[in-house]
């Protein structure tokens, strides 16, 4: 993971909704990936967010469904990503190595 500058604006809404999530299931990470964390955002991006947890990995849809109605409360332009850690780490999965080379870990 690369270290850059977030926002302050972004890290905030990014740390709001860890702390959210992690009232749900147990946190391993908070990672922000794609335009936030690669600088490259415009009017209309949305805040892409890995939440990495052990409890993952079973159902994505249901999983990313549920992580996307906790962003009614912190913002609507919250893109939720469920993983699990072993996913996290898989070299065959696109999203995964993108979220790794480019994302930036939140500590909340």
């Amino acid at each position: 993971m690369v270290k850059k500058t977030i926002k302050p604006n972004i890290l905030k809404l990014v740390k709001q909704y860890g702390q959210l999530v992690k009232h749900k299931w147990p946190v391993d990470q908070v990672i922000l990936f794609g335009s936030q964390a690669k600088g490259t955002t415009h009017e209309w991006s949305d805040i892409d967010i890995c939440i990495v947890s052990p409890q993952f990995g079973k159902d994505f849809f249901d999983e990313k469904s549920q992580l996307r109605r906790l962003t009614d409360k912190i913002s609507s332009k919250i893109e939720p990503t469920p993983m699990n850690p072993i996913a996290l780490q898989s070299k065959y999965n696109t999203l995964s190595t993108e979220i790794r080379k480019y994302g930036i870990e939140v500590k909340i």
